[in-house]
């Protein structure tokens, strides 16, 4: 009777021993798991910071990228008020070359939004799929009247590139002048600028 008194208070002792590992273990696994979400979710932040990081880096560095494209560009680009000084520049060239200068005209700008990828200034429009840029494009079109012996002309053109405009050739035409050995060279030109856009069309990119 007496054993069999023990082995029943063993039971119980033992009994309780299971209950109270399982509640007190049960408690310890809440705190795991609560522990390991925790670090899971550091380590996700940590993920987003490190990527977050890493785009402010690109998108600074790209910044820099266009304010030195930009700075490289201003002193090419044509704007309102170059277009007196350039008119006065070109007509020196031509006297310094020994041209004889029959007519110049700059005529005002045409403007249109810049692309902000892989845009095209010779282009009349952005393409379709295009977004616009916090730019536009301003277009001149200069129209030069020339003539002189051909030495004369290849030293014009030599100075007017060594202008180093923004600018692309539309037409350029050599004829000889019926007198004496004369050249007469007609050009048409476009010239560009790039200038930041009015504040409202910002706002409506």
């Amino acid at each position: 009777m007496l054993n069999q008194y023990y082995r029943r208070i063993w039971g119980i002792v033992a009994f309780g021993c299971l209950l109270a590992t399982v509640v007190l273990g049960a408690g310890s696994v809440d705190e795991y798991i609560r522990l390991r979400n925790e670090v899971s979710d550091m380590q996700q932040l940590q993920i987003q910071w490190e990527a977050t990081q890493t785009r402010a880096r690109t998108l600074r560095q790209a910044e820099q990228q266009v304010d030195n494209l930009l700075n490289e560009l201003q002193p090419r680009s044509m704007t309102e008020a170059r277009l007196p000084g350039l008119r006065d520049e070109v007509v020196e060239l031509v006297r310094a070359s020994r041209c004889g200068l029959r007519s110049i005209q700059i005529t005002p700008a045409t403007t249109r939004p810049w692309g902000e990828e892989n845009d095209d200034a010779r282009a009349a429009g952005m393409r379709r799929d295009a977004l616009p840029s916090a730019f536009e494009l301003h277009t001149y079109t200069l129209d030069l009247r020339v003539d002189g012996p051909l030495d004369s002309i290849r030293q014009l053109m030599r100075d007017l590139t060594a202008l180093r405009l923004l600018m692309t050739t539309e037409v350029l035409s050599l004829s000889q002048i019926d007198e004496g050995d004369g050249i007469s060279l007609s050009l048409r030109a476009s010239l560009y600028g790039l200038m930041a856009a009015p504040a409202e069309q910002l706002d409506n990119i």
